[in-house]
């Protein structure tokens, strides 16, 4: 019970989002990383930047992952901001989530009516405080939507060049296994390699 652990909707919230912009943070590391790592990109193989890899993207005639890279540090890139900006000087400030915790605080405050009895907040206030959580929730699954479109694609890409580094040896070790991934781009590699 919230409650009795003295958590209040707000603190749910503000970790949830917390645990989200860290792990945009990590995922956006992650495809770089891995980025660099099949295309053999010439960038330092930590804490990648993304002029540089950029930079190496365009130089090697990659500019189809490009567009997906960039689209993801474009929309997630303000989320990682205030991951770091968390993380290092202890600040988090999330509109949504500010909205929601001022409109917490306005709907939890007693207040008295006409016949000198607290109350609290107003059925108008409640109502703002659903529609500020649903707001918050909503935003959160479409960004978390957004990054699973943008590693389904980049993976999709990579996928080719991934598999023609992977030894016969293993490949035919655990063919089985790879074909029950059920993705056409492996299966396809799987028969052109007699597998």
């Amino acid at each position: 019970d919230l409650k009795t652990n003295k958590f209040q909707e707000y603190d749910i919230y503000r970790y949830h989002y917390i645990v989200f912009s860290h792990s945009i943070a990590l995922l956006q590391d992650l495809l770089f990383k891995l980025t660099s790592t099949i295309w053999n990109l010439n960038v330092k193989r930590r804490m990648i930047g993304w002029n540089k890899l950029e930079k190496e993207l365009k130089k090697n005639d990659l500019t189809h992952i490009s567009l997906i890279l960039e689209n993801f540090y474009k929309k997630f890139s303000r989320h990682i901001e205030k991951r770091n900006k968390f993380s290092h000087e202890g600040l988090l400030s999330y509109k949504t989530l500010n909205n929601f915790h001022l409109t917490h605080i306005y709907t939890s405050l007693s207040i008295l009516n006409e016949d000198q009895k607290y109350i609290r907040g107003t059925q108008k206030n409640i109502e703002l405080l659903q529609e500020t959580k649903e707001k918050f929730t909503e935003e959160l699954n479409q960004l978390l939507s957004d990054a699973e479109q943008s590693v389904v694609k980049l993976c999709d890409l990579c996928l080719d060049k991934l598999l023609s580094q992977i030894d016969y040896e293993f490949m035919k070790e655990h063919c089985m296994h790879l074909k029950e991934c059920n993705n056409n781009c492996l299966s396809d590699y799987l028969v052109r390699i007699g597998l």
